[in-house]
Protein backbone atom coordinates (compact mmCIF):
# COMPACT_ATOMS: atom_id res chain seq x y z
CA UNK A 1 0.00 0.00 0.00
CA UNK A 2 2.75 2.37 0.50
CA UNK A 3 4.35 1.50 -2.73
CA UNK A 4 1.53 2.78 -4.10
CA UNK A 5 1.18 5.65 -2.45
CA UNK A 6 4.75 7.25 -2.77
CA UNK A 7 4.81 7.49 -6.64
CA UNK A 8 1.24 9.26 -6.41
CA UNK A 9 2.50 11.71 -4.23
CA UNK A 10 5.95 12.20 -6.25
CA UNK A 11 3.71 13.13 -9.10
CA UNK A 12 2.00 15.21 -7.51
CA UNK A 13 4.60 17.33 -6.09
CA UNK A 14 6.31 17.52 -9.62
CA UNK A 15 3.23 18.87 -10.95
CA UNK A 16 2.83 21.41 -8.37
CA UNK A 17 6.48 22.32 -9.17
CA UNK A 18 5.36 22.97 -12.98
CA UNK A 19 2.60 24.94 -12.61
CA UNK A 20 4.78 28.17 -13.03
CA UNK A 21 7.12 27.22 -15.22
CA UNK A 22 7.84 30.64 -16.68
CA UNK A 23 9.97 32.47 -14.11
CA UNK A 24 11.10 35.08 -16.09
CA UNK A 25 9.30 39.30 -15.35
CA UNK A 26 6.57 40.35 -17.60
CA UNK A 27 8.01 43.08 -19.92
CA UNK A 28 6.26 45.53 -21.90
CA UNK A 29 5.81 45.49 -25.38
CA UNK A 30 4.69 48.23 -28.31
CA UNK A 31 1.27 47.81 -29.49
CA UNK A 32 0.98 49.55 -32.87
CA UNK A 33 -2.30 50.21 -34.02
CA UNK A 34 -2.86 51.65 -37.81
CA UNK A 35 -6.70 53.52 -38.56
CA UNK A 36 -7.19 52.82 -41.58
CA UNK A 37 -10.83 52.72 -41.65
CA UNK A 38 -12.32 53.73 -44.98
CA UNK A 39 -14.27 56.71 -43.28
CA UNK A 40 -11.24 58.50 -41.63
CA UNK A 41 -12.09 59.24 -38.14
CA UNK A 42 -10.48 59.62 -34.75
CA UNK A 43 -11.24 56.32 -32.64
CA UNK A 44 -9.86 55.40 -28.99
CA UNK A 45 -8.18 52.46 -28.23
CA UNK A 46 -8.38 50.10 -25.58
CA UNK A 47 -7.14 46.20 -24.83
CA UNK A 48 -9.57 44.06 -22.64
CA UNK A 49 -8.88 40.80 -21.39
CA UNK A 50 -11.38 37.49 -20.93
CA UNK A 51 -11.22 38.61 -16.89
CA UNK A 52 -12.76 41.55 -17.54
CA UNK A 53 -9.27 43.99 -17.13
CA UNK A 54 -9.38 47.04 -19.44
CA UNK A 55 -7.02 49.76 -20.66
CA UNK A 56 -6.99 53.05 -22.57
CA UNK A 57 -4.19 52.88 -24.85
CA UNK A 58 -5.09 55.86 -26.25
CA UNK A 59 -6.01 57.66 -29.55
CA UNK A 60 -5.59 57.49 -33.17
CA UNK A 61 -6.36 59.96 -35.80
CA UNK A 62 -7.80 59.52 -38.79
CA UNK A 63 -5.27 57.32 -41.27
CA UNK A 64 -3.01 57.75 -38.98
CA UNK A 65 -0.59 55.02 -37.05
CA UNK A 66 0.06 55.33 -32.90
CA UNK A 67 2.53 53.44 -30.98
CA UNK A 68 1.64 52.71 -27.48
CA UNK A 69 3.11 51.07 -24.37
CA UNK A 70 1.06 47.71 -22.74
CA UNK A 71 2.77 45.46 -19.93
CA UNK A 72 0.55 42.07 -20.33
CA UNK A 73 -0.94 40.42 -17.11
CA UNK A 74 0.17 37.47 -18.00
CA UNK A 75 1.68 35.75 -21.74
CA UNK A 76 -1.12 32.83 -21.74
CA UNK A 77 -4.30 35.55 -21.13
CA UNK A 78 -6.67 36.33 -24.41
CA UNK A 79 -7.25 39.98 -24.95
CA UNK A 80 -8.92 41.63 -27.87
CA UNK A 81 -8.46 45.78 -29.33
CA UNK A 82 -11.23 47.94 -29.35
CA UNK A 83 -11.48 51.11 -31.36
CA UNK A 84 -13.92 53.05 -29.88
CA UNK A 85 -15.63 55.15 -32.98
CA UNK A 86 -17.60 58.34 -32.11
CA UNK A 87 -21.83 57.98 -33.11
CA UNK A 88 -21.04 54.15 -34.03
CA UNK A 89 -20.59 50.20 -32.60
CA UNK A 90 -16.93 49.54 -31.15
CA UNK A 91 -14.56 47.76 -33.90
CA UNK A 92 -13.16 44.69 -32.32
CA UNK A 93 -9.80 42.88 -33.10
CA UNK A 94 -10.06 39.19 -33.15
CA UNK A 95 -8.88 37.60 -29.67
CA UNK A 96 -5.00 36.88 -29.66
CA UNK A 97 -2.71 35.42 -26.91
CA UNK A 98 0.61 37.14 -26.50
CA UNK A 99 1.78 33.50 -25.70
CA UNK A 100 6.02 34.36 -25.24
CA UNK A 101 7.80 36.50 -23.50
CA UNK A 102 10.02 37.12 -26.58
CA UNK A 103 6.95 39.02 -28.12
CA UNK A 104 7.97 42.61 -28.35
CA UNK A 105 5.67 44.46 -31.16
CA UNK A 106 2.20 43.79 -31.80
CA UNK A 107 0.76 45.12 -34.41
CA UNK A 108 -3.19 46.02 -35.45
CA UNK A 109 -4.42 46.86 -38.73
CA UNK A 110 -7.70 47.72 -38.61
CA UNK A 111 -8.33 47.15 -42.43
CA UNK A 112 -9.04 44.08 -42.68
CA UNK A 113 -8.84 43.75 -39.36
CA UNK A 114 -5.52 41.35 -39.21
CA UNK A 115 -3.02 41.22 -35.75
CA UNK A 116 0.36 40.53 -36.18
CA UNK A 117 3.47 40.06 -34.16
CA UNK A 118 7.22 40.47 -33.73
CA UNK A 119 9.67 38.71 -31.58
CA UNK A 120 11.67 41.30 -29.51
CA UNK A 121 15.06 41.47 -29.24
CA UNK A 122 17.10 41.32 -26.03
CA UNK A 123 18.92 44.51 -26.29
CA UNK A 124 15.77 46.65 -27.32
CA UNK A 125 13.17 48.82 -25.24
CA UNK A 126 9.67 49.53 -25.96
CA UNK A 127 9.15 52.37 -27.93
CA UNK A 128 6.79 54.97 -25.95
CA UNK A 129 3.49 56.82 -27.42
CA UNK A 130 5.02 58.11 -30.77
CA UNK A 131 3.03 61.24 -30.42
CA UNK A 132 4.76 62.31 -27.26
CA UNK A 133 7.54 65.10 -27.82
CA UNK A 134 10.00 64.82 -25.11
CA UNK A 135 13.56 66.02 -25.74
CA UNK A 136 14.58 63.43 -23.29
CA UNK A 137 13.17 60.22 -24.79
CA UNK A 138 15.11 57.72 -26.09
CA UNK A 139 15.01 57.14 -29.89
CA UNK A 140 12.26 55.08 -31.36
CA UNK A 141 12.94 51.33 -32.47
CA UNK A 142 12.14 50.79 -35.92
CA UNK A 143 9.25 49.30 -36.91
CA UNK A 144 8.66 46.13 -38.02
CA UNK A 145 9.86 45.02 -41.53
CA UNK A 146 7.29 44.81 -44.38
CA UNK A 147 7.70 40.73 -44.71
CA UNK A 148 4.35 40.58 -47.54
CA UNK A 149 5.44 39.29 -50.91
CA UNK A 150 4.79 41.10 -53.80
Amino acid sequence: MIALALPALTTLTSCGGMSNRNDEPIHPLTIEVKNNLTMPTQITVYILSEGGFRQVLGDVGPSDTRTFAFTPRSYSETYRLVAQIPLSRPFRSQPFTIGSEMTGWIQWTMIPNIIGFWDREEDTMVVQDSSAHDSTASTPAPAPADTSKK
